[in-house]
């Protein structure tokens, strides 16, 4: 059970204080103090959605956005990532609950864009850059080599 949640303690710990501040959020009566603790949320959860990245949920992830239409997964990425950078963009932002729930799966829909629409399969790539990494020659000491 332990291997299904391995990588997600750094995910787990931003998700919680991402949503903290969207609780504390959701207290304060001034709309503009309002929207920027929705754009600290919405920032700390991308960094959350980042640790989605490489994990199993990533998998799960490739897998329906293999049956989805490549242009598909690349309007909703591009839109959500986008949305995002626009709502929290400067000091006139428009940040919101929306906001900061878009913020935790863009990182994951930006990953798996060009994925869906290039055809790359993510685990052949994953093996071709550690087959590189690992037939890497070392710099042994003493001159040989």
């Amino acid at each position: 059970m332990g291997q299904i949640f391995a990588g997600l303690g750094f995910t787990a710990v931003f998700l919680a204080i991402g949503m903290r501040l969207m609780k504390q959020a959701k207290f304060i009566k001034e709309d503009k103090r309002r929207a920027k603790w929705y754009r600290a949320a919405a920032v700390i959860m991308f960094i959350a959605g980042c640790g989605l990245v490489g994990s199993w949920f990533q998998g799960f992830a490739t897998t329906i956005a293999a049956v989805v239409p490549g242009p598909i997964v690349g309007f909703l990425a591009v839109f959500c990532g986008l949305g995002v950078a626009l709502d929290c963009w400067g000091k006139d932002n428009h940040a919101g609950r929306g906001t900061v729930m878009v913020a935790f799966i863009a990182p994951l829909l930006i990953v798996l864009a060009p994925v869906s629409l290039l055809g790359i399969n993510p685990d052949d790539l994953v093996n071709g850059v550690k087959g590189v990494t690992q037939n890497a020659q070392l710099v042994k000491p003493g001159g040989q080599g």
